[in-house]
């Protein structure tokens, strides 16, 4: 139920009236802004720091007031002006974190000006390490700051949505490794946004992870050694995957660390990288239980991907469904 109406069934009748303050799933989402903000304020000139204010003012009083436990918490941020300045959402973390909460979604994609200026992050605080009964946890466009030295892992979370997330150095490698029963893994970087930072290695250690999505291009190498148990696995913008020895296969390195692959997804990004350096005309092992296969955006006239993609398919003997999407070309060099 909307924040507004589960307030306005205080006025239903007197046992209603504080029923409200104990809801146990709080949606500040963007109707939320447009109705707790932007109709209240009708004025359509006022300033960015009078909807700035509002929009704390109501979330704050909100969050005081409430009683109990709060499972699920999603928060969408607006930039209120200036990118460069959001807002601060410390001790709104900080009453969630009190509150047992299981489902956190912090999102600032719905703002223009965050998709076009990366100088627009939500500053994460640590109180963020404390939310460990944590089971599904979505951030975009957030900067996550480095966990205390007290900080034992999200024992309990099992979906991890990351969504343009600013990290220092491989902190990204770490965040996940301290997920021990993670299942499902998405990391994703908005197009035509700013890169923040330079490519570095990505090695996802989750003995649990089932799913892998992977729609970024910030990573120069992908390890997936550490992830048994990997039943789905789509890369739809690796771009810059290396290798130091020009003999080696990036194919190998992918595909043989995850033999229990079932449903593979494959960008034409993903195969200029997997292309990048030797490719086998069959995998050394063969991917026994990879049964679907889905390419997009092929391009037929690269030697290479074709090489990459009858790779792929002599190496998967009980392969049951394939879908290839290929590219169009305005003109063909014959």
């Amino acid at each position: 139920m909307p924040i507004r109406d589960a307030v306005r069934t205080s006025l239903l009748s007197r046992k209603w009236r504080h029923r409200w303050t104990a809801v146990r799933e709080i949606v500040f989402d963007k109707n939320f802004v447009e109705g707790a903000v932007e109709l209240r304020i009708s004025n359509t000139e006022s300033s960015t720091e009078i909807k700035k204010y509002e929009y704390c003012r109501v979330i704050d009083r909100f969050l005081l007031v409430h009683a109990g436990p709060i499972y699920r918490f999603l928060l969408h941020v607006p930039t209120f002006g200036d990118p460069a300045q959001p807002i601060d959402i410390t001790q709104w973390i900080l009453v969630v974190s009190q509150k047992g909460v299981k489902d956190l979604v912090i999102d600032a994609s719905g703002s223009i000006d965050a998709l076009r200026s990366y100088a627009f992050t939500v500053k994460l605080p640590s109180y963020l390490y404390r939310c460990t009964e944590l089971k599904h946890l979505k951030l975009c466009i957030c900067e996550l700051s480095p966990p205390p030295k007290s900080f034992a892992g999200f024992c309990n979370l099992v979906s991890l949505d990351l969504v343009d997330v600013c990290t220092r150095g491989h902190a990204i490698t770490a965040f996940i490794s301290q997920c021990p029963v993670l299942e499902e893994l998405s990391l994703t970087l908005i197009p035509h946004r700013p890169v923040p930072a330079h490519p570095f290695p990505l090695s996802v250690c989750a003995p649990n992870l089932k799913t892998l999505r992977i729609r970024d291009s910030r990573f120069t190498t992908l390890s997936l050694k550490s992830c048994p148990k990997l039943v789905t696995l789509s890369l739809e913008g690796v771009l810059s995957l290396s290798n130091a020895d020009e003999n080696s296969s990036s194919l190998d390195e992918i595909f043989i660390s995850s033999l229990k692959v079932e449903d593979v997804t494959l960008s034409n990004f993903a195969l200029i990288a997997l292309a990048q350096y030797h490719i086998p005309r069959q995998l050394p092992m063969p991917l026994a239980d990879h049964t679907r296969l889905t390419l997009l955006c092929v391009d037929t006239l690269s030697l290479k991907q074709v090489k990459c993609v009858f790779c792929i398919l002599r190496s998967s003997p009980n392969l049951k469904t394939l879908n290839i999407s290929v590219s169009d070309h305005d003109w063909f060099h014959i």
